[in-house]
């Protein structure tokens, strides 16, 4: 057929069943490397490189330089007393692998940035499974413009973070639903499609709005993550996951912190 491959399994070209399993077993490994702190919304700390015993403030200047996104002192100054509170509270509740100022901001703070890259401009923002805020909330402070909604079920976890919205000044556009994101794309779903029944799609606008881009961090493997950001944005929105290297997700992918972390940005097209 003039030059058209046939991709289905048995034809000439195909790949052998031995090939299928052995790429299936790569990507099974890759979620089991990224979901070894399940529900602690951090990663394990990068291996050791030198960085996390850095003053965080030389900490802080390192990354501006790498990723090329300046702070002004105010922006510093939240930054650091984000990793100090979350030091604090973590003597309590399990919210890090971090075990100072200077360990967040080198392990934990380029995810933030790496998604600040991406986002420089305003936006509405949904983050699942936040956790102890990261990378959410240095990305808030990073990107003024964001408007970000936090989903976090578990009430230790979810009365950090209404802690850190407040001292970090962040409640006029960062807010809490202490519930799983699951709940709320079900909810946006059913509301949406009892206004379309009910109204006519001429009243399609007033279900509820969703939002410009999903983001979570070790909550899901990553194409369940995908799955349940797709139903969160718009069409034409955008989800990212943050995974690890050889993650089977197409995408725009860049791969940091040493070659141990990749970010995958995903283009959402068409309704759902």
């Amino acid at each position: 057929m003039g030059g058209i491959v046939d991709h289905r399994l048995g034809r000439p070209g195909a790949p052998t069943v031995e090939e299928r399993a052995h790429d299936e077993k790569n990507e099974v490994l890759a979620e089991l490397r990224f979901l070894r702190h399940l529900r602690d919304s951090t990663l394990r700390p990068m291996p050791a490189t030198g960085d996390a015993d850095v003053d965080p403030r030389a900490g802080l200047q390192m990354l501006a330089t790498e990723w090329g996104i300046r702070s002004d002192p105010g922006q510093t100054a939240g930054l650091l007393q984000f990793a100090e509170l979350l030091i604090r509270w973590n003597r309590s509740i399990n919210l890090t692998g971090a075990k100072s100022i200077g360990a967040v901001v080198a392990e934990h703070y380029p995810d933030a940035y790496a998604l600040a890259k991406r986002l420089a401009d305003p936006a509405r923002l949904v983050d699942v499974g936040s956790g102890g805020g990261l990378p959410a909330l240095p990305l808030a402070l990073l990107r003024p413009g964001l408007v970000i909604r936090l989903c976090e079920p578990i009430a230790k976890k979810a009365a950090f973070l209404r802690t850190a919205i407040r001292e970090l000044e962040l409640a006029d556009r960062v807010t809490l639903e202490a519930r799983r994101g699951e709940e709320l794309a079900d909810e946006w779903a059913l509301n949406g499609a009892t206004k379309e029944a009910t109204k006519g799609a001429a009243d399609a606008d007033a279900a509820p709005q969703r939002f410009d881009v999903a983001t979570s961090r070790a909550t899901f493997a990553p194409n369940a993550w995908l799955a349940l950001g797709r139903r969160l944005v718009r069409p034409g929105g955008r989800v990212f996951v943050l995974t690890v290297p050889g993650t089977a997700i197409e995408g725009a992918t860049e791969v940091y912190g040493g070659g141990r972390r990749a970010l995958i940005e995903v283009p959402i097209e068409g309704g759902r």
